[in-house]
């Protein structure tokens, strides 16, 4: 992880800061690009940086590019913590990526749009590794690898609602705080049902009636069965023995 470079004044300690953001919170790295807008003796530099699929881009030029990239990263770092800030609900789809389809396909819905389509492929044969990616709305999104094709398709579907919060009207919060809400009500009757049938299999104490298997096998019934089989036996010996000793 990138470390916060002390004796630096503040105006260089953005990308720095957009770093370090970055990475605590799960984010792809941020990108960074610069153009010219003025004469070969006289630059203009502005620049733009992508986090996560989200491109944001500096309003004013600057005669150097580190100044651009400075100025840039400043702004991308305000507009997503505030939008962090602002959405307590997001970490919702980090916390249970499982939900992130259904986000994503009811906001399409809400906003009517077309559903998003995915592709997913095994780059690797030999192991269950799977990428997926979409194209929602003309733009794709490409997430991390998963462990099933399910779980691959979650992952860009996460991207893509990262994107879009960017520019939400407030639709696709509404949506991800009603999945919170739902979300959490199904983990909660998962684990009743859970501990129902946990219960269920636990050993239940038993009374004189309902004595087990081997108790009854040791029993009076039992010991006057081996009581008359040893009589047989011991008559058995002794017919053999009269027959024995007759001329």
């Amino acid at each position: 992880m990138a470390k916060m470079i002390k004796g630096l004044p503040e105006h260089l300690l953005h990308k720095n800061r957009l770093q370090e953001y970055a990475q605590k919170a799960g984010l792809q790295l941020p990108v960074y690009q610069t153009s010219s807008e003025g004469f070969p003796h006289a630059p203009k530099f502005r620049a733009s940086v992508r986090v996560n699929q989200t491109t944001y881009t500096s309003n004013q030029t600057f005669p150097h590019k580190k100044e651009a990239e400075q100025d840039v990263a400043k702004i991308a770092l305000q507009t997503i913590k505030q939008t962090h800030h602002n959405k307590p609900s997001f970490s919702i789809i980090y916390e249970d990526p499982n939900c992130c389809k259904s986000i994503l396909s009811e906001f399409a819905f809400r906003t009517n749009r077309n559903s998003p389509k995915y592709k997913t492929t095994q780059p690797d044969k030999l192991h269950p590794v799977y990428a997926s990616s979409l194209v929602f709305d003309g733009q794709t999104y490409t997430g991390d690898v998963g462990r099933s094709r399910k779980e691959a398709e979650q992952l860009a579907a996460r991207i893509a609602i990262e994107s879009l919060l960017g520019s939400d009207s407030g639709v696709l919060l509404q949506i991800i705080n009603s999945k919170n809400k739902t979300c959490g009500g199904h983990k909660i009757i998962d684990n009743s049902i859970n501990e129902s049938n946990a219960q269920s299999q636990r050993p239940v104490a038993v009374g004189p009636s309902h004595q087990p298997l081997k108790a009854l096998s040791m029993g009076p019934s039992a010991n006057g069965n081996r009581k008359n089989k040893r009589k047989l036996q011991d008559e058995n010996c002794k017919q053999k023995q009269m027959r024995s000793r007759q001329p």
